[in-house]
């Protein structure tokens, strides 16, 4: 296993950093990731499994203050060494047998950074070697560390996936298995945003075309109870998801709970591959175009420069851009596709780990007949939609409707550790045109407009609705 090393060094991986946006969404699509489920005849299918990631505790040890480094060095806020470390060691303790003494943190002595890195390994190792259950015991307690640093950023781009996580993906990327969903796509709001004592169950906010759910019966503004007879009220929404994804061809059974029923109803689905267009269009009444767009990219960017085209010969009274469930992209796609609607920047700005900031401009042409458009946002529009939307409430482009969104949006890079674990971190910001900071915060939009439940059921969405109206064709 490679040996880090601790002094300050060139992080050249830096300059490796993806353009893209990094995405984070409160809701997720269920049509891939994997899940061990039933099959149609009610046997046990499982995925490629893959071997488990050993460690010796030495190796463990390494690991951790490698990643330890990676977020002192890269991080685009570069931490406290010392708090950062300290997180780590309370990851490590949190991660130790139940009954093994937890000992105390080696308060660093501020003399020799060296040394006190020395102090932490000793105090380290001395715990780590009464731990039982060989390499993967010692494997887990790093993962607990690491994953405790993580956590202590509070960034939604800054992630990591651990050795045996990597282990399974590329197991099941080299195997004949095909992930299915079941075409729905789902999303938790939390309770302020509700206003309610408790939060609002995990809720059926659509259906995909050709999915099971909709074939099925389920209907937008349908709660899951149950996975697989299981309880869900304390998984994560991640969770959920992945355990209603599994094999294609498997089956899995969603208890669901319709508006206003006092009574559970049980669906059993076949999963199936589902495509989602990434771009969807059409002319809405009033002669407004509606522009639905998944994410940022270049296949993305040129149908809609195209489509743009093409609605223009229409002549439309005004377009509208939903980016609701739009969670990530290319910068400079979001800045070719912004700049046909507003002439002048900064449509933001691109903050380096120094604070030096760069503006994002326009790219491309400016469409020299302007309609007027709305665009609508949600707690599920983050990354570059973030920003595009950003961009038009603070130059007053057009009006922006719907909830306040993710706040999420920056460059991240992907760092392999020397286990095959895996650390995505934030190196980038990317700020609203006043030099706002998103992440965290996100974007309000001018006219709040919520979606509830009883509208999902009715067929109703107030939102569009909204945007119709500002438009005049309501």
């Amino acid at each position: 296993m490679r040996r880090a090393t601790w002094g300050s060094v060139a992080l050249t991986w830096l300059a490796l950093a993806s353009l893209l946006f990094a995405g984070c969404t409160p809701s997720q699509v269920l049509t891939g990731r994997s899940t061990t489920s039933q099959s149609a005849s009610g046997a046990s299918v499982s995925l490629p499994k893959a071997p488990k990631v050993q460690l010796t505790a030495e190796d463990a040890s390494y690991l951790v203050l490698e990643a330890w480094q990676v977020l002192r060095d890269g991080y685009v806020d570069p931490p406290d060494a010392v708090a950062l470390l300290r997180t780590a060691w309370d990851g490590f303790v949190g991660a130790l047998p139940a009954g093994q003494t937890r000992p105390a943190f080696p308060e660093p002595r501020g003399v020799n950074p060296d040394a006190d890195l020395l102090r932490f390994r000793t105090a380290y190792l001395t715990a780590a070697t009464q731990v039982t259950g060989g390499g993967e015991a010692q494997a887990q307690l790093a993962y607990g560390a690491i994953r405790k640093m993580v956590e202590s950023v509070n960034d939604c781009l800054t992630t990591f996936t651990d050795g045996n996580q990597m282990k399974e993906q590329s197991a099941l990327a080299e195997s004949d298995v095909r992930i299915g969903g079941v075409g729905i796509r789902i999303k938790k709001r939390p309770t302020a945003a509700t206003g309610e004592s408790t939060a609002e169950p995990i809720v059926v906010w659509e259906l995909l075309e050709g999915g099971a759910a909709g074939k099925a019966g389920i209907k937008p503004g349908d709660a899951i109870v149950k996975v697989d007879g299981k309880e869900i009220g304390q998984m994560t929404l991640e969770q959920i998801a992945a355990t209603i994804r599994g094999p294609e061809g498997t089956q899995v059974k969603l208890t669901v709970e319709h508006v206003n029923a006092k009574k559970t109803q049980d669906f059993t689905l076949k999963r199936a591959p589902i495509v989602e267009p990434a771009l969807q269009t059409r002319m809405l009444k009033g002669d407004i175009a509606y522009f639905r767009l998944l994410g940022f990219g270049p296949t993305v960017q040129y149908d809609a420069m195209e489509a743009l085209k093409g609605y223009e010969a229409k002549r439309p009274k005004g377009w509208i851009f939903d980016l609701r469930t739009n969670a990530s992209g290319d910068y400079v796609a979001m800045q070719a596709m912004l700049g046909k609607l507003l002439k002048d920047g900064p449509f933001g700005y691109d903050q380096d780990q120094t604070g030096r900031r760069t503006a994002l401009g326009p790219i491309g042409g400016y469409l020299q007949k302007q309609n007027p458009y709305a665009v609508l946002v949600s707690d599920s529009t983050s990354s570059a939609a973030e920003l595009f939307a950003a961009a038009i409430d603070y130059h007053k482009g057009g009006t922006v409707i719907g909830t306040k969104t993710a706040g999420c949006s920056g460059v991240s890079t992907r760092v392999p550790l020397s286990d095959g674990s895996v650390l995505s971190v934030t190196v980038r910001r990317m700020l609203a045109p006043g030099g706002v900071e998103l992440t965290r915060t996100g974007l309000t939009p001018k006219e709040v407009v919520e979606v509830s439940r009883t509208d999902l059921a009715a067929g109703k969405d107030p939102q569009l609705d909204r945007a119709l109206a500002v438009l005049g064709a309501r």
